[in-house]
């Protein structure tokens, strides 16, 4: 990923990167190499990243939000084990991290419960 504020400097270098792919006899996919400008965002590994900030796409936490919905389920019917949950809920917060999410961690974490049926 290559950011700048001026779009014409990124075609400029888009164009020499080609000029370098082709010597090596690869190519640039072209519907996957896409000009954004920063001030936007720029969608990367499942965040919008811009200068000034990141966040995670809708997306990603909607499918996390039902994730965790299916994980309580599966806890209480005793399905699955503490520690799988626990893994997954971490590496979900990891990825979280690198973005700007404190508050919207405390907002989806703050009602979740896990209790096992009697």
């Amino acid at each position: 990923m290559i950011c700048h504020d001026n779009k014409e400097f990124l075609w400029h270098v888009k164009a020499e990167i080609q000029i370098f792919l082709q010597s090596l006899h690869l190519s640039i996919h072209p519907n996957k190499c896409k000009i954004f400008t920063t001030k936007d965002g720029v969608p990367f590994l499942g965040l919008i990243v811009a200068r000034d900030w990141r966040r995670l796409k809708r997306e990603s936490i909607l499918r996390f939000k039902k994730r965790l919905k299916q994980f309580q389920k599966q806890y209480r019917n005793r399905n699955e084990d503490w520690q799988h949950i626990h893994q997954s809920i971490q590496a979900w917060i990891g990825h979280a991290k690198h973005a700007d999410t404190k508050k919207l961690r405390e907002l989806i974490f703050e009602d979740v419960v896990f209790k096992r049926d009697s």
